[in-house]
């Protein structure tokens, strides 16, 4: 039970840790991540709708395709729920590390890498690719 508690909090962590990466630091600067985070970030950037929610909206579309073992889902559904929020709250914060490319990218993806491979590693899924 501990060791999926542990789990669980490293998932939720790394959620955290990966939406402020990319509301403070890339998309502030204009820097895109790929997958269906990155074709979020497009379709929000050309519409008015939330980074958020087509993330999440997009994500279980991919997701919901494919047939995935059951203990997988819900450290899926944690982890977008998570980020989700958090993409949200940091949204509304307004306060942008930097606007510097290089300092964006650079920074952005290391944090982002930090966040995703802490959810990776906990056995759950960001984005659906």
């Amino acid at each position: 039970m501990k060791q999926i508690l542990v789990r669980y909090i490293n998932i939720i962590l790394g959620a955290i840790v990966a939406a402020f990466a990319l509301e403070e630091f890339l998309v502030p600067a204009n820097i895109l991540d790929g997958g269906i985070v990155g074709t979020s970030i497009i379709i929000s950037s050309i519409t008015p709708i939330s980074l958020s929610i087509l993330t999440v909206c997009l994500t279980f579309v991919l997701v919901g395709a494919k047939q995935l073992e059951k203990s997988f889902l819900p450290r899926t559904i944690v982890a977008m729920g998570v980020f989700s929020l958090f993409l949200e709250i940091f949204n509304r914060w307004h306060y942008d590390a930097t606007y510097d490319a290089l300092l964006a990218t650079v920074f952005g993806g290391l944090i982002l890498g930090a966040g995703v491979g802490l959810i990776i590693r906990n056995g759950g899924c960001l984005d659906g690719t």
